[in-house]
């Protein structure tokens, strides 16, 4: 499910158990901060809830939904660990219960990326007999703290083996 912003737990344990995969765009998790509210009432508790998505067993891969958000992927991280805007704001993150980790952030673009798209015998790591579709970062994301995610840059990105990008 594309868009899959609103929902329950009893909801999302039905879609785990039926192998029902959500293609989220965390960007909107920032971008619609200030429409929730006023639009949702009190059903804003429900929407945006990844944590919730992971715990109950749904696969979460992390979209852009391009050109209406950014298509970058760091900027996809940042918004699903911290939960703010680049400024820090909210101060805390929004419903900061539902961040992820940066390791399950990573996760929405590498291997859960390749299982939704059917693809994660060939793609969303690097492992022999794997496309070599990657990217090479400035510094270790696992290793930064997520307040620098944002500082963080693509410095290459490999796709099928050959150099498409190098700054």
């Amino acid at each position: 499910i594309v868009h899959c912003q609103f929902g329950d737990r009893e909801l999302f344990a039905r879609m785990a158990r039926n192998h029902i995969a959500a293609d989220i765009q965390p960007g909107f998790t920032i971008s619609d901060i200030p429409y929730v509210a006023c639009r949702m009432g009190a059903r804003e508790e429900q929407g945006y809830c990844w944590k919730t998505m992971l715990e109950e067993g749904v696969h979460l891969g992390g979209g852009s939904d391009s050109p209406v958000e950014s298509f970058d992927p760091i900027w996809g991280i940042h918004c699903v660990v911290n939960r703010t805007d680049a400024s820090g704001q909210p101060e805390g993150g929004w419903h900061p219960d539902q961040k992820l980790t940066v390791e399950e952030a990573a996760a929405l673009y590498t291997t859960e990326g390749a299982y939704l798209t059917f693809e994660e015998n060939k793609k969303g790591a690097v492992a022999p007999g794997y496309l070599a579709d990657l990217a090479v970062l400035s510094a270790d994301l696992f290793h930064t703290a997520p307040e620098h995610i944002l500082d963080v840059q693509v410095e290459m990105t490999v796709v099928g083996g050959k150099i498409v990008y190098s700054r």
